[in-house]
């Protein structure tokens, strides 16, 4: 899943996605079927009086991909993963859903413990409004990944990798977020890079690692 501003082709276009998984799939001799998600600029949760993204891939999404293709449709086969927002989304539809996900590939997610006031997302986006003010701290909260932890949870296991120098996630709070997770028992695998940013220059050096380590774990 593709973060801000992006669309469903930004990881297929500004790094070569197709070619890297066609190459991981063949050294394994493994398969795996891939879908890429126009997510708009939703953090791919149902929003008050908005898009319903979550929705749309629980409800809509999926089922169409098992019922259109050859899947092994429980949990233990199925995973999602995302960079910047869509690390976010991936990370919270995971926990929210463990019947439908088990494996959850996050890179630079954009899970901050608190957005500035000043920052220009949280003045522009509209995906945790309360209906009053774009971005309401209560909604993000209630929203936030973290909530969702369960016991139908504790199965979920995390790719996680991001970079100490990134200027729009603070690197604290990812390792915030992992921590919470390693607290709560969850496997995880964290890779914290550094002299890099919240780029594609940044995504495409780390996508094969991201994309292997899900291929093995499906199979």
């Amino acid at each position: 899943m593709h973060g801000l501003y992006g669309n469903h082709r930004n990881l297929l276009e500004r790094y070569n996605s197709q070619q890297i998984l066609d190459g991981i799939i063949q050294r394994n001799h493994k398969k795996m079927i891939v879908v890429f998600v126009d997510g708009f600029n939703s953090f791919y949760v149902n929003q008050k009086d908005g898009m319903q993204m979550e929705d749309a891939i629980v409800k809509d999404l999926v089922p169409q991909i098992n019922k259109n293709y050859k899947t092994l449709t429980d949990a233990d086969h199925q995973a999602i993963g995302g960079i910047s927002m869509g690390g976010y989304g991936a990370a919270r539809l995971a926990l929210k859903y463990p019947n439908i996900w088990s494996k959850a590939v996050l890179i630079s997610p954009s899970v901050w413990q608190k957005l500035p006031k000043d920052n220009p997302i949280r003045m522009n986006m509209h995906a945790f409004t309360d209906g009053k003010v774009n971005w309401s701290d209560k909604v993000y909260d209630s929203l936030f990944p973290t909530k969702y932890m369960s016991p139908e949870s504790k199965k979920v296991k995390f790719f996680v990798e991001s970079t100490s120098s990134d200027s729009t996630v603070p690197i604290k709070d990812v390792t915030s977020f992992v921590d919470t997770l390693k607290q709560n028992g969850y496997s995880v695998k964290f890779i914290k890079d550094s002299g890099d940013n919240h780029n594609w220059t940044y995504w495409a050096k780390v996508a094969p690692t991201a994309y292997a380590w899900a291929l093995n774990e499906l199979n």
